[in-house]
């Protein structure tokens, strides 16, 4: 139990990261949306100022909606489709795996979409986790796929190898220095 518990508070905090990285995507992309809409609104001759403001503020919630879209869709499809990651899971150390068949496009879209419904319907399919035994999320069971702790966690460290003392040169020494000392 108490393992289903951490799995579970590992996808939410990979869920939490993914999130924000789309959130943070969106509010950026809507002043890109919101810029374009004005330049849109001041090509028209006469543009009275309420059409302008109400222009900035459509640009503004359209650009947010596309680029959480967007970036979500790069993030939660074609990054996690090559890697079996997103940027969340890959922090979390957690990968999603195919229950039946090998990991497809097709299925990496449904649970998209099908996720993008949980969250819209206030995670009422991420809640599922919670009474679920195996902690699967209504889009993992209906897409066929398994959020698993990943086979290849991520170094930590990188070791490089330790020079011996006899190969160890400073580097203001030159070739002909290093045969001489031999």
């Amino acid at each position: 139990m108490e393992r289903r518990n951490r799995h579970i508070l590992r996808r939410a905090g990979a869920g939490a990261v993914d999130f924000t990285i789309e959130l943070a995507g969106g509010l950026l992309g809507s002043y890109f949306g919101a810029l374009l809409a004005a330049f849109a609104t001041m090509l028209h001759p006469g543009v009275q100022p309420e059409a302008m403001q109400h222009s900035i503020w459509s640009g503004f919630g359209f650009g947010f909606a596309f680029w959480v879209l967007a970036i979500s869709f790069l993030n939660r499809v074609l990054i996690q489709g090559i890697s079996r990651a997103s940027i969340g899971k890959k922090i979390f150390q957690l990968e999603l795996v195919s229950t039946g068949e090998p990991l497809s496009w097709r299925q990496m879209s449904i649970r998209w979409a099908l996720s993008l419904g949980s969250a819209t319907a206030l995670g009422a399919g991420y809640g599922y986790a919670l009474f679920n035994d195996e902690g699967k999320t209504l889009h993992d069971l209906v897409a066929g796929t398994e959020v698993l702790k990943s086979r290849h966690p991520m170094a930590t460290v990188i070791p490089f190898p330790a020079k011996d003392s006899a190969e160890a040169s400073s580097p203001d020494e030159t070739e002909d220095d290093h045969k001489k000392s031999a």
